[in-house]
Order: C-alpha cells, then sequence, then structure tokens
C-alpha cells in the first residue's frame, strides 16, 4: 500500500543507525550498503540526524518555512521531498560522502559527484535511493542480517 509523502505509518519504515527509511529495498539496500562500506573502510554510515533520514510532513512543512525565511538550507516543498518517502538521507561528514560517491552507485544511492546521481545535486550530503535491489546489495544484506544474528 502507498502512503503519502512524510505520512508513512511507523510499520511502513524500518530503524536505520540514527534514523529511519522506507521498509523494502530503500532500507535493505542502506543496511548493506551501510555494512559493506563499514566492514571494508571503516566508515560506518549514519545519517545527520534523526529528521535526516524519513522526514515527516511536518518536519518538511518546518524545514521549508525555514528555507522560504532565509534560515536554513534549501528544502523540498512539503510533500515533495524523497526524504518523505523514506529513500533520501543526508550525511554529516566529508568521510561517509566520499565513500557513497565511490560505493553507493553499486547498491542504487545516488551522491552528488558519484556514479549515480542524487536528486539534489546542489547539495553534497544528500543521498537518494534509485530504486530496487542490485546482486550485491541482496549478497550484503544477507551478510548483514547474519552479523545481526549472531550478536
Amino acid at each position: 500500500m502507498g502512503y503519502s509523502n512524510g505520512k508513512f505509518p511507523s510499520s511502513a519504515l524500518t530503524s536505520i543507525p540514527g534514523g529511519r527509511l522506507a521498509s523494502g529495498a530503500a532500507a535493505r539496500s542502506y543496511l548493506a550498503m551501510r555494512y559493506f562500506i563499514g566492514r571494508e573502510t571503516g566508515v560506518w554510515l549514519t545519517p545527520t540526524g534523526p529528521n535526516s533520514a524519513y522526514r515527516t510532513y511536518a518536519k518538511q512543512v518546518e524545514y521549508y518555512n525555514n528555507y522560504q525565511n532565509g534560515n536554513g538550507p534549501l528544502a523540498a516543498r512539503p510533500g515533495t521531498s524523497n526524504h518523505g518517502l523514506g529513500k533520501a538521507c543526508d550525511l554529516p561528514s566529508d568521510q561517509m560522502q566520499a565513500m557513497v560517491r565511490k560505493y553507493g552507485h553499486r547498491f542504487r544511492w545516488g551522491i552528488a559527484g558519484g556514479k549515480l546521481s542524487s536528486d539534489a545535486m546542489s547539495e553534497p550530503w544528500h543521498m537518494t535511493f534509485r530504486g530496487g535491489m542490485t546482486p550485491r546489495a541482496t549478497y550484503w544484506f544477507a551478510r548483514y542480517k547474519a552479523a545481526k544474528k549472531k550478536k
């Protein structure tokens, strides 16, 4: 069932370290990418803050108003944000962003300057899920799940 942008029930979201994403391919692919990058490079991806992955409609309104008033960075018109669809994430560090530029395309995550682009090319910290699980994402998600089970 489809949900309105920014109005997903908790049952339609998956927790990731530091935030939430839409359940399904977006969350699985992110967790696979995070696990791969963390294991291979020691850099563990995490959103900038709790509203930097999935963003409620109310938060979208707040951020958009701040942007319109000159008190915040660029923000999508409420109801049009990929954050509100649970398929975008902002990263806090240059190091994390560089890892997604290098490896994100393998997991269908795009970022400005990467091999797969983002929907917000003026924001180097913003990455967007471009849909679909790649074989690599499927493999690394299975490894992530197995490692999580061992704990």
